[in-house]
């Protein structure tokens, strides 16, 4: 039996500006806020007017019975409260919300899951229409995952009788999401992104000291390399060295004098400026965030329990704090964070893992 994972990337329109207050406010009475924090809320939302200008001149106000205040911090906590409940009306409740961005995934038999798919999002659709939102089917993409296991059959799913479009990558929260995920494709945009910050960095070198451009290298390219590289980062030794060799080029073009010496390799180079490579990198975050999940949070803890269950052993031995490895056949899989981390964990020496904090030095 082969099983097929597609998703489905909502677009709403006018997510924040749609949300109905006297919806928000029973869901919030709801979740149990009551008396002055619901006073509160009420304050917050009402009385709020619009007003556009063009020029000099300015309209009257108008009265906003709906929207949620963008830039604040709580735009986003209530918009996910407002959404909150539209899982129970799917069949296989698969949807993740994070913000104003939504994703619906099924995991199903290659031949069934269009079917599954078109109910979930009608239903979803349904649930958006009654609270007020509305999807927009132009935005809405449909990403298809190992797409040569699939029926060759062409299914269609729609949405108020407009067809959504297929799409073979995606970015999604930063990240550009592709159907083989081999995230060949989110590489390319990372190198293409770093080369330019490493040119505009090269014109001004002339123009700061040694320590000002460390700090500007720092945000400017750590930034863009290291975000969510525990996702993605899984890469074969090739498409690595595409990220160390553009690391190189920053001690090439910015740092000259870090490579006087012919004999100083890329490593070398890298470690003058208190940098690592990219893989080491990657196995240092990978080992922060589990150590983080699994020993600082109790709650959070809980949510991996079933990934990673410490092993019982009678012996005095290492492996009495080694974690379980999912047993993973293929290689894909096998690039997963619960694979990696948990392996990388167990390989740790006894003192490493039993450390307090997960804080440490670039190299420790």
């Amino acid at each position: 039996m082969i099983v097929q994972l597609s998703m489905a990337f909502i677009g709403l329109t006018k997510a924040f500006d749609l949300v109905a207050h006297p919806v928000l406010l029973n869901k919030l009475n709801s979740y149990g806020i009551c008396d002055k924090a619901y006073e509160w809320f009420v304050s917050y939302l009402s009385g709020r007017s619009l007003q556009v200008k063009v020029g000099n001149s300015i309209s009257d106000p108008k009265p906003l019975s709906g929207s949620v205040p963008q830039g604040s911090i709580l735009s986003s906590t209530l918009f996910i409260m407002y959404l909150n409940g539209a899982n129970q009306c799917m069949q296989k409740r698969r949807l993740i919300c994070y913000a104003g961005d939504i994703v619906l995934y099924i995991s199903s038999k290659c031949e069934s899951i269009w079917d599954f798919l078109q109910t979930d999002l009608n239903a979803l659709n349904s649930y958006l229409l009654d609270i007020g939102s509305k999807i927009n089917t132009i935005k809405t993409k449909l990403l298809t995952f190992r797409e040569q296991y699939q029926n060759k059959k062409d299914f269609q799913v729609k949405m108020n009788s407009e067809t959504l479009e297929k799409v073979t990558c995606f970015k999604y929260l930063g990240i550009w999401i592709d159907s083989d995920l081999d995230f060949k494709s989110h590489l390319s945009k990372v190198c293409k992104k770093l080369s330019s910050k490493i040119r505009l960095l090269s014109r001004q070198k002339k123009y700061f000291s040694h320590n000002c451009f460390k700090m500007f290298a720092d945000s400017l390219i750590s930034s863009v390399s290291h975000y969510c590289l525990i996702i993605w980062g899984h890469l074969s030794n090739t498409d690595i060295s595409k990220l160390d060799n553009l690391y190189y080029s920053v001690v090439k073009n910015i740092f000259p004098y870090l490579r006087e010496k012919s004999k100083n390799d890329y490593k070398t180079c890298i470690e003058k400026l208190n940098w690592m490579t990219v893989s080491e990198y990657r196995d240092l975050f990978s080992l922060q965030f589990l150590f983080k999940n699994l020993r600082c949070i109790e709650i959070t803890k809980n949510m991996y329990k079933d990934k990673f269950v410490q092993k019982l052993s009678t012996r005095e031995t290492r492996s009495e704090c080694d974690y379980t490895i999912p047993s993973y056949r293929s290689t894909l899989s096998r690039k997963s964070f619960s694979y990696t981390a948990t392996k990388l964990c167990n390989s740790l020496p006894l003192d490493k893992k039993m450390r307090p904090s997960t804080s440490c030095s670039p190299h420790q």
